[in-house]
């Protein structure tokens, strides 16, 4: 099992894309944590795949997050404007 670090950009409810200097391969299979600024926890993501890779940037999409962790991913997505107000 392989660890690495990246900084996240483009987030949706679905995936994001990431910046990292660890190569991955489409196809791999991973499990995210996504540090939020003011917060002591990071959004968990259990299962996500990535979708593809081209340099140091890969497209991640989302496969499972707990229901807690989907909460906190969507509030996380309106408050940056991501995602339009319930």
């Amino acid at each position: 099992m392989a660890a690495g670090e990246g900084l996240v950009q483009d987030l949706s409810l679905g995936g994001c894309r990431v910046e990292s200097t660890t190569p991955v391969q489409p196809g791999t299979e991973l499990e995210l944590r996504i540090a939020v600024p003011q917060e002591m926890t990071p959004v968990a993501v259990e299962r996500a795949v990535v979708r593809w890779a081209r340099g140091r940037e890969f497209g991640v999409a989302f496969l499972s997050l707990r229901p807690p962790e989907q909460e906190r991913l969507h509030d996380l997505t309106r408050e940056l404007g991501i995602s339009p107000p319930q």
